[in-house]
């Protein structure tokens, strides 16, 4: 019999970084942490030097009871920067 588990409960500060190499050798950058516990938010950004894009952003989830069910909601904003195109950006 399997329990349930605890979902990832990160800690303030804690934070996780990534890094992918892509077919033509470029790279990305990607790092998030835990900026607030209660309510849960996570800043987010990921760079890819090579191809001039970089994202910034925030992920704030947040729970509801619908009667019967337990739904999630995922609320944020996410701005995407082109470096190569006169600092465009788009949120």
């Amino acid at each position: 019999m399997v329990g349930v588990k605890k979902p990832y409960n990160p800690v303030l500060g804690e934070f996780f970084r990534s890094r992918c190499t892509f077919d033509d050798s470029s790279s990305a950058f990607f790092v998030a942490e835990q900026v607030s516990h209660h309510p849960p938010i996570t800043a987010m950004f990921y760079h890819c030097p090579d191809h001039h894009i970089a994202i910034e952003g925030d992920l704030r989830p947040k729970s509801r009871f619908f009667g019967n069910s337990v739904g999630m909601i995922l609320e944020g904003y996410a701005k995407i920067h082109f470096d190569r195109w006169d600092d465009e950006e788009y949120l």
